[in-house]
């Protein structure tokens, strides 16, 4: 039997106290109530710092986050994207993470002249009920280089490449969709399809623009996408906003996806292993 998930993608701004009556500590408590209303099956978070993500662990009501094994960092401002799965509908079986940069096993490396060090994390997933598996992904590109866009998407085209089962990659790519890091992960060999332009909610509106500000009006682009592999439709997409306040100077973007019926993924081979 098919299976429906409620996936979001939502950079949720890092702790900034340069950002006065839009800090976190004027917020948090919005970010989690827009999470948990929502109730995403999958959550993929952008700029989550270490006390951020103490924060969403310790509110989002049956969700826990998928956590690789990191050194010790006493660096208060790191920013990792973080996986969260509802624990009723999902069950992690394995995950792991890598840096975009030559040196991708290198604790916080970075290269092509990205401002910051980014990190591409993924796990596989059985989903409850219909034991159907699959992978998510989250990520968040560089802001200031295209060049460390342009190889991170490379690095991330090539692990896609590797995998077989159902795929949903979520993030910020920080570039419009018309630019060379969307063609990247939607064009050649099994190609990624982009949810919004599968299904959108709000047709006036075809390429919307994700990031606003803290304005509440989009102004920069659609640089937040939900990608998923075709074997996956897309049956709703939308940003979503507030009627009160803003959680973030991002919407978040959420999509109701169908994953395949158990039945119609491919034969696992002995060989295969870890990269289906």
């Amino acid at each position: 039997m098919a299976q429906e998930l409620k996936v979001m993608t939502f950079n949720i701004r890092f702790d900034n106290p340069d950002d006065g009556i839009h800090g976190w500590p004027y917020r948090k408590e919005l970010v989690v109530e827009t999470i948990m209303d929502e109730r995403p099956d999958l959550l993929g978070t952008q700029e989550c710092t270490a006390g951020q993500l103490l924060f969403l662990m310790e509110h989002l009501e049956g969700y826990r986050a998928l956590l690789p094994q990191r050194p010790k960092d006493e660096d208060p401002m790191v920013q990792m994207p973080t996986i969260f799965y509802r624990v009723q509908s999902l069950r992690p079986v394995s995950f792991g993470e890598f840096w975009l940069s030559r040196t991708p096993d290198v604790y916080k490396s970075k290269d092509w002249g990205a401002a910051f060090p980014r990190l591409f994390t993924y796990g596989k997933f059985t989903h409850l009920g219909s034991e159907t598996p699959f992978w998510f992904a989250n990520t968040h590109l560089d802001h200031v280089s295209p060049m460390a866009r342009l190889e991170a998407a490379r690095m991330i085209r090539r692990w896609i490449s590797r995998k077989k089962l159902p795929l949903i990659l979520v993030g910020d790519f920080n570039e419009n969709p018309d630019g060379p890091v969307h063609r990247i992960l939607t064009e050649g060999p099994r190609p990624l399809l982009d949810a919004w332009r599968e299904r959108a909610r709000f047709c006036e509106e075809k390429e919307p623009s994700t990031i606003h500000h803290f304005t509440g009006v989009g102004k920069g682009g659609r640089i937040d996408w939900i990608l998923v592999s075709p074997d996956i439709l897309t049956l709703e997409v939308h940003l979503v906003k507030r009627r009160e306040g803003l959680p973030s100077d991002h919407f978040p973007l959420m999509a109701m996806i169908l994953l395949p019926e158990r039945g119609n993924l491919a034969r696992k081979s002995p060989r295969d292993g870890e990269r289906r």
